[in-house]
């Protein structure tokens, strides 16, 4: 369009120029008439074929970059899920330091999980507004209404500009055969016409994000989960021996503080789990009761034996 408006310029000088000439009375007037009417309406024809072009232009530009955006958010999650699943899930047991460690990692994937949920959230917002851009080449099974984005005429049809058509025949590349809404048909530069949305394809493929998104989030959620029960089961080190003998040099009231840790760390997990009780969850409250009841009867026996009298 800038170097149509550039040559402009040009344009108008000739059509001054033949103006001129046609005053003064030249001998030619009627042939330049002629040719100036000519001109103009070619030009005309022009600048709306130009501006047809950057209309459909835009539109492919926004198509694209609409599913580059699209293939980006199946791409991260696709790692992400992969992630979760080889190398979360296959972790039988971890150490505090590394549990931190993944909880951490996890909880930086959640970020970008944010990210993505909100990005996926626009695709489907826009995904309504996408024209689709490939029925153009795919032949009709049916007439489909078209919008005319130029006004175009001709001996026995005219289309005005935003006029709504019906398309007849795509068969062709560059002309297709519609009728107006005066029930006129014929040939008509395919150029003129746009496809409305919504696209189809376009609105699927948001549809289809969304749902493994879901997927992700109860997959994240599920590893977490997980990840926090085996550290908790872990940390308890009921059958560690090293880790008793640990416990029972604490002082006593240091070793309530972190009994009464590990069981609100339980509790949180089963309130996050929304209080279903599964195999896992029916685990760990299992442990929670075996440590509890091992560590009073050694607690109990430690007391005794301080309590003996000494010869």
């Amino acid at each position: 369009m800038s170097e149509l408006e550039a040559r402009e310029a040009h344009f108008n000088s000739v059509q001054d120029a033949g103006e001129e000439l046609v005053m003064r009375g030249h001998p030619a007037s009627k042939a330049i008439e002629a040719y100036m009417a000519t001109m103009q309406t070619q030009w005309s024809w022009l600048l709306q074929l130009t501006a047809c072009l950057e209309t459909h232009l835009r539109h492919a530009s926004t198509r694209q970059r609409f599913f580059a955006e699209a293939t980006e958010c199946e791409t991260w999650m696709a790692g992400g899920a992969a992630r979760l699943r080889d190398e979360y899930a296959k972790r039988d047991r971890v150490t505090l330091d590394e549990g931190e460690r993944y909880l951490r990692e996890m909880h930086e994937m959640r970020a970008g999980m944010a990210r993505h949920e909100d990005a996926i959230r626009s695709l489907q917002a826009r995904a309504r507004d996408i024209v689709p851009l490939p029925l153009r080449r795919r032949p009709l099974d049916t007439p489909l209404q078209v919008h005319a984005i130029c006004a175009y005429k001709q001996v026995h049809m005219n289309v005005t500009k935003d006029e709504t058509c019906t398309l007849r025949d795509n068969s062709q590349t560059t002309k297709w055969r519609v009728s107006n809404s005066a029930k006129q048909e014929g040939m008509v530069p395919a150029v003129c016409f746009l496809i409305p949305p919504p696209d189809e394809e376009a609105i699927q493929k948001a549809n289809s994000l969304n749902k493994q998104f879901a997927q992700l989030h109860t997959l994240w959620r599920e590893q977490q989960r997980k990840m926090k029960l085996q550290m908790i089961c872990n940390h308890q080190g009921c059958e560690n021996p090293g880790t008793l003998k640990q416990f029972m040099s604490m002082e006593a009231s240091q070793r309530e503080v972190i009994l009464a840790a590990l069981q609100e760390d339980a509790d949180k997990l089963v309130a996050e789990n929304h209080g279903v009780i599964d195999d896992d969850m029916r685990r760990l409250q299992e442990e929670m009761l075996y440590c509890r009841e091992l560590f009073h009867t050694l607690s109990t026996r430690e007391q005794a034996r301080f309590a003996e009298p000494r010869h």
